[in-house]
């Protein structure tokens, strides 16, 4: 076993045995200390430095992030401090007065209950602190009210916890409530009367004695530590109020793992409470069950004093504040359970040594299951397993395994590809208003991309219309352009009767409308599916809001995006500003002002230089590509409205991390639903990636201008401006005469005699394989020559089989998004090729079984092993010669009928004739 990373090599020896099967485990329980308390294990103090050497006070609440760090609310220090996987403890913010409970949202945004000065605080993944709500006009107010913001009062919050929405819930403790913050900032009671009591009921006729911390888990529910009510209460969406259970001693901190187990610090002791409602006793209180004190080991045989935070990670790892004894301690689950002949119920990391070849093991894993290691295999094991928070794998065959006899195949690699979608001419270099298909079309410096749920494109193109690609490729002008095609303007109307003068922005809607930035007008327009354009806000030159659209007034708007209520954003160029137009039509200023800058902060207190680039993801993050010359950065506004530089600091081009990366007049960015961050570094001529933990990379291009098509850093671009993303993640960006199509090529597998790694792996079925993204391999031999079925997830565009068995039919099943669903493919090679319409088109007869019949049609491709296809300039010849000896047959029996028709005649001849006498 490798310390904390998890993870199970193959081991020698074994634990116990059963059914042939060696079995390998630690103690069920262990704790230690992860990070604090000094040379004598519970020195309290303000200390930064690794493991046991650091030093906290008091510390009350924890909570992990996606990088695995931990942050801890250290509240007699009055910090917030962070403990890296390294064991390296840093101060990460300050300014806090007895801070209490923390929770981390899925943007890394971490929310604290600032218990002394009576408010909510959110920090932002790069340390910024602002408010999120409460404080009243003193900053520190205490009181019972609800409203937006810092007009709201708090009194003494110690729990606080957030849901996948962004809504915060606060464990308002001196109120006797539970509050609830919505992501735009407005606080209501959830539940509680406001007055001690212990009553059951909906909403605010419920009644808390002392509620500490809260946690929400996947279904919305919301559980609370009910200190001197001595139990755990449970709060439904629906604001009904419950006694889930009883926990004796005052439970102080909760959480809830991803599986709804519930864990609770409690009388020194750790508890584990299940979703039915049992409770056990994981760690602590030793053979008394209640003693207080510092000791490391086995289970209860451990010792807390007052421990009070406490978090879960995916490997069931518990994380404690233990507040008294200043230190933050950890808890270690690594165990399974022999459930039956030949099966294991896993809880933690495993290593299977297995000699029973005449036996199938079973194992069933639980959402803790982060690694499965299995070793000298000799016959057929069918392993399941659940992967953590990664993703849900079920039924698998030969996962890490060896099985021998049954599917031996081999990988290939293929990086993102770029190619050209539309625009160029015949020369690739044309420019100019036609409409056509594919490269056919002309454009003229064409700017913002939009896709459709229908996966129709819409482009801004600054000849003064408004393009649309279809799915097929087919360009046409969806509006403007007037009489002569490009003309300039600025008139509403239907179709080309409308005018626009160089729009930029172009978003969609969730009905399929499409809104114009139409940035020399200074307006944002509207146009309907069926082609209607109206002005949908601006009216002229300036940077005013407005309570309806066209009282606001924008400066040479730029970039568009539309979140998921429809809610548009703008990114105002010229006024350095970004601008958010509601559904209902009000326009107001999100963020920037004051002119151009580069500084951070909140609202519109951070400044902006140049913004064009901007998109929004799911969880109501803004990101911008701020292009001027103090700027060259992407920008990320979170829901609260603070202001960050997410990546980028002075103009050039360098990967790394964060501010470490640089950008040059970046134009586009776009984000994909897992946070990866896509950038049209313009200058630099490349395809940037921003990873969530906000590492650099270069995704396509080499930063030579010209126009190539390729892969990876092969491909070359002029220049780059907007760029979207499909709901396959195919990317399309825009170029000064062109549209460019980046792939997601085929990412690497090991195929090695049934061992599978990656994204890619065998289901429970035989001779099938489950791909979430593009597949490639080459079928070796199989010992039954069964079907091989391929399935594929809506990112998969591509699969590639050769077939080294002959006795092997191939049947691909790929899904192409909403698109369309390619079936029955039986075949040598095959790959995908976009256009075409599979959802009528059925692939039946590929080459392995054309060649049975027509041999002459079939060829072999020399440059690569075992590919073949049908050559279909030979079927015309072989559909010629078959018409000429068709015609050849046809001429002969018209002779033979002839030669019939004449022995008919002469037959009746005979019978008419009569007998001689």
């Amino acid at each position: 076993m490798t310390g904390n990373n998890g993870s199970f090599s193959t081991l020698t020896g074994s634990i116990a045995t059963q059914n042939g099967v060696s079995l390998y485990t630690l103690p069920t329980v262990a704790v230690s200390t992860l990070a604090g308390g000094g040379v004598s294990g519970t020195i309290g103090g303000l200390n930064n430095a690794n493991g046991t050497n650091a030093l906290f006070s008091f510390p009350w609440g924890v909570v992990l992030d996606s990088s695995s760090n931990l942050y801890v609310a250290d509240s007699s220090n009055n910090t917030i401090r962070m403990i890296t996987p390294q064991g390296n403890v840093t101060t990460f913010a300050s300014g806090f007065n007895s801070p209490c409970g923390i929770a981390l949202d899925s943007s890394n945004n971490i929310y604290v209950a600032d218990s002394s000065n009576h408010k909510i605080r959110m920090i932002s993944p790069l340390g910024n602190v602002t408010t999120l709500a409460g404080g009243g006009l003193s900053g520190s107010l205490s009181g019972s009210l609800n409203g937006n913001g810092t007009n709201a009062l708090f009194s003494n919050p110690r729990g606080v916890a957030v849901d996948s929405l962004y809504n915060v819930y606060v464990a308002d403790t001196g109120n006797y409530n539970i509050r609830k913050i919505t992501p735009g900032g407005a606080v209501s009671t959830l539940a509680g009367a406001g007055f001690v009591g212990n009553t059951n009921g909906k909403g605010t006729n419920a009644e808390f004695r002392s509620p500490s911390g809260v946690a929400v888990d996947s279904l919305y529910n919301v559980y609370v530590t009910d200190i001197e009510n001595n139990n755990i209460r449970k709060i439904t969406a629906e604001a009904d109020v419950t006694t889930f259970t009883s926990v004796s001693g005052g439970p102080l901190g909760i959480t809830v793992d991803s599986i709804n187990n519930i864990y609770v610090s409690a009388a020194e002791t750790i508890r584990k409470i299940t979703p039915g409602g049992a409770v056990t006793i994981l760690a602590g209180g030793g053979n008394s069950g209640i003693t207080r004190g510092f000791s490391n080991g086995n289970g209860t045989n451990a010792l807390f004093s007052y421990p009070r935070g406490i978090v879960v990670d995916s490997f069931s790892n518990i994380y404690v504040g233990d507040s008294s004894n200043n230190q933050i301690r950890k808890i270690t689950q690594n165990i399974f359970i022999p459930t039956y002949d030949n099966s294991l119920l896993l809880y933690g990391n495993i290593g299977i040594n297995c000699n029973a070849p005449q036996y199938t093991l079973d194992v069933n894993g639980s959402m803790n299951v982060s690694s499965l290691t299995v070793a000298n295999i000799t016959g057929n094991v069918r392993v399941s397993t659940i992967t953590g928070n990664n993703g849900l794998l079920t039924s698998l065959t030969a996962s890490t395994i060896r099985v021998s006899g049954d599917i031996s195949t081999e990988s290939f690699n293929t990086l993102w590809a770029v190619s050209s979608l539309a625009g160029g001419g015949a020369s690739g270099s044309s420019t100019g208003t036609n409409d056509g298909i594919g490269t056919n079309a002309l454009f003229n410096n064409p700017i913002g991309v939009a896709i459709d749920s229908l996966y129709n494109m819409y482009l801004a193109d600054t000849n003064n219309k408004i393009r649309k690609i279809t799915p097929q490729g087919v360009v046409t002008t969806l509006a403007g352009g007037g009489s002569a095609g490009d003309q300039g303007g600025s008139a509403d109307g239907n179709g080309t009767n409308a005018l626009f003068s160089l729009p930029e922005g172009v978003a969609v809607d969730s009905s399929n409308n499409v809104y114009v930035a139409d940035t020399a007008n200074c307006r944002i327009r509207k146009i309907t599916p069926g082609g209607v354009v109206t002005t949908f806000a601006g009216s002229s030159q300036g940077s005013d809001d407005g309570n309806n659209g066209t009282s606001a007034k924008f400066n040479f708007p730029g970039g568009l995006t539309i979140d998921s209520r429809n809610n548009i954003y703008v990114a105002d160029t010229n006024s350095h500003t970004i601008r958010i137009i509601y559904a209902g039509g009000a326009v107001s200023t999100l963020a920037g002002g004051g002119g151009s800058g580069n500084a951070n902060g909140n609202g519109t207190n951070a400044k902006f230089d140049t913004p064009r680039g901007i998109a929004a993801d799911s969880r109501g993050n803004v990101y911008v590509a701020d292009s001027g010359g103090v700027g060259h950065k992407i920008r990320i506004i979170y829901p609260g409205g603070a202001v960050s530089t997410l990546a980028g600091s002075t103009p050039g081009f360098a990967n790394g991390n964060g501010t470490n990366a640089r950008f040059d007049n970046p134009r586009g960015v776009a984000v994909d639903s897992n946070g990866n961050v896509y950038v049209a570094d313009n200058s630099n001529r490349r395809i940037r990636i921003i990873y969530p933990g906000g590492a650099v990379s270069t995704l396509v291009g080499d930063g030579t201008p010209a126009l190539l098509n390729g892969n990876g850093t092969n491909a070359r671009f002029q220049s780059l401006k907007g760029i979207a993303l499909d709901p396959t993640n195919n990317l399309y960006v825009s170029q000064d005469i062109s549209i460019s199509k980046i792939t997601q090529g085929i990412f690497k597998y090991n195929y090695i005699a049934g061992s599978l790694e990656g994204i890619s792996f065998y289901t429970g079925l035989q001779n099938t394989v489950l791909t979430t993204s593009n597949l490639s391999m080459k079928i070796i031999s199989a010992s039954n020559p069964d079907t091989l079925k391929v399935f594929g997830g809506i990112n998969a565009t591509q699969a590639i089989v050769q077939n080294s068995d002959r006795r092997i039919k191939a049947n691909i099943e790929t899904i192409h998004g909403a698109l369309d669903k390619i079936s029955s493919l039986t075949g040598v090679y095959y790959n995908r090729i976009d256009g075409l319409d599979f959802s009528s088109l059925h692939m039946g007869l590929i080459a392995q079984d054309v060649e049975q019949v027509l041999p002459e049609v079939v060829m072999t491709d020399s440059s690569e092993e075992n590919k073949k296809s049908i050559a279909y300039g030979n079927i015309v010849a072989v559909l010629i010669e078959g018409i000429k000896e068709l015609t050849g047959r046809v001429e002969t029996l018209e002779s033979q009928v002839v030669s019939l028709q004449s022995m008919l005649y002469e037959f009746n001849i005979i019978l008419k004739t009569p007998p001689s006498p």
